[in-house]
């Protein structure tokens, strides 16, 4: 069923309940498709609606060249996200996104300090994420915490093996 792009009818979502037959909804366009295939092929359950909306902005702010515009999408998440203060939102995958987000905008906008406490959040959301690592780190050296730089390189070697020689070779950097 992965068609890849190749079928011109995406993008599509399969849905596989309990080991069952799967099920491909094509031509999913934005949130409120998602939503509508969720409570089509699976009536049982309850999703948040806090959660369609995040994924509507966030896709909104990957897709505008406006930092401003960003943080501002992305502020509306996390306030919505936050609201309960009980809530698994607070550390949902989209939390985490919507704090990557607006840390790089913050970034691009110089709210230095406004992005190291973004990243910081999602960091404890998801900490085996590299590109949190990446974020913070360059936030912390532009603020000129390079000792603390350095630690978020750390943690990115550690998360993504991938960048290990390069997160070394700025760690050599940021010593010297």
């Amino acid at each position: 069923t992965g068609c890849l792009s190749q079928c011109d009818k995406g993008p599509n979502v399969c849905v596989v309940k309990n080991g069952s037959d799967e099920k491909m909804y094509y031509n999913i366009k934005d949130a409120l498709d998602a939503s509508a295939v969720l409570d089509v092929a699976t009536p049982e359950v309850e999703y948040p609606i806090e959660l369609l909306v995040a994924a509507s902005n966030i896709h909104q702010a990957e897709h505008t060249p406006s930092s401003a515009k960003k943080e501002e999408l992305m502020t509306s998440v996390i306030t919505d996200l936050s609201k309960n203060a009980n809530s698994v939102l607070l550390i949902s995958y989209a939390m985490y996104h919507a704090l990557i987000i607006r840390a790089d905008a913050r970034l691009d906008t110089n709210n230095v300090d406004g992005a190291i406490e973004d990243a910081r959040l999602a960091s404890k959301i998801l900490p085996s994420e590299g590109k949190v690592w990446r974020i913070l780190a360059h936030a912390e050296e532009q603020k000129g915490s390079f000792d603390s730089a350095i630690v978020a390189l750390r943690e990115l070697a550690k998360a993504d093996p991938s960048f290990a020689t390069k997160a070394k070779k700025e760690i050599e950097r940021l010593s010297s």
